[in-house]
């Protein structure tokens, strides 16, 4: 018996994709909204360009920011007292550097010592003041130890007390008695005449301007004692800052 087919059916695509026309297998065709091509490479990304039915209309290349290198050197190590720095460098730093340690400052030191050969006598009755001769110091922080001998004198048994701080020269400083035999009951009691005794007062000395400075010594006897000769004076100073 023939058969007939029936009508109605697509026989062809139009618009964006294309096929046809006839019966059957036909072959679907998109059509082309931009050149076929390879955009990017090494050293560059593409920028893509759609349209709002998703097909990409347009590409190009741009090129890749440098990147973050790792840094090469490392600042310091930094000096005692240098303040805290941000930096505003894009390197970073490798797990394993270092920044290091300031060499460790190497205590300088500053001697004198001065001998008065004459007699210098000291009653009970005040302090008798004592200058070391001046020496140059540069600025910095100093611990200065005084020192002077002197001979027992014939005035009795008794006391004496020692003193000292910076005083003369064309530096400027600042001092302070860390150690001081100054004050009642911390003198040297005496007990025979003729004999020698030693007074010794620490000082932190801070020099804000650099220049030469003075030492005095101070001795006052007291219960009616006398020194009688100076055998010596002077003083060690050293830098620790």
């Amino acid at each position: 018996m023939p058969f007939s087919k029936g009508g109605g059916g697509i026989t062809q695509l139009t618009g964006d994709a294309t096929a046809g026309l006839g019966d059957g297998s036909q072959v679907l065709t998109l059509a082309s909204v931009t050149t076929a091509e390879t955009v990017g490479d090494a050293s560059h990304y593409p920028v893509v360009t759609t349209d709002a039915k998703g097909r990409v209309t347009g590409m190009t290349a741009t090129a890749v920011p440098a990147g973050v290198s790792p840094a090469t050197t490392v600042t310091g190590p930094d000096a005692y007292g240098a303040a805290a720095v941000v930096g505003s460098s894009t390197e970073y730093a490798r797990a394993d550097h270092d920044h290091g340690l300031p060499v460790a400052p190497t205590p300088s030191l500053s001697s004198f010592q001065n001998y008065i050969s004459t007699t210098v006598s000291g009653s009970s009755t005040g302090w008798l003041t004592v200058i070391t001769s001046t020496t140059t110091f540069q600025t910095g922080t100093y611990l200065v130890f005084l020192g002077t001998i002197w001979e027992a004198g014939s005035g009795g048994a008794g006391s004496i007390v020692g003193s000292g701080e910076v005083q003369g020269g064309t530096g400027t400083a600042t001092s302070v008695a860390i150690i001081d035999t100054s004050g009642s009951g911390n003198g040297i009691y005496l007990a025979t005449v003729g004999a020698i005794y030693q007074l010794n007062t620490t000082l932190l000395v801070t020099v804000t301007a650099a220049g030469t400075l003075g030492f005095a010594c101070y001795i006052q006897p007291s219960g009616g004692a006398t020194m009688t000769c100076q055998i010596g004076s002077g003083f060690i100073a050293v830098k620790i800052g």
